[in-house]
């Protein structure tokens, strides 16, 4: 359930899409197989995610480079 966030896009497959900062999961078990730095790890429930603004930092060249045909 979405109690708040701005809907991103139409209903497909039964899932819906939204913008939030945070969100819990809750699953019916007490643990669940989660996939976390390319492995899969079994985690306590509830889930919760949250969104980290700056917390990833890229290094790109300053120009794109031509591509060689």
């Amino acid at each position: 359930r979405l109690d708040q966030g701005l809907p991103v896009g139409a209903r497909a497959l039964g899932v819906d899409a939204a913008l939030v900062d945070r969100f819990r999961l809750r699953l019916r078990g007490s643990s669940a197989h989660v996939a976390l730095d390319g492995e899969i790890t079994r985690m306590a429930t509830p889930l919760d995610y949250r969104l980290a603004p700056g917390a990833l930092r890229l290094v790109t060249s300053a120009a794109p480079v031509p591509a060689v045909s």
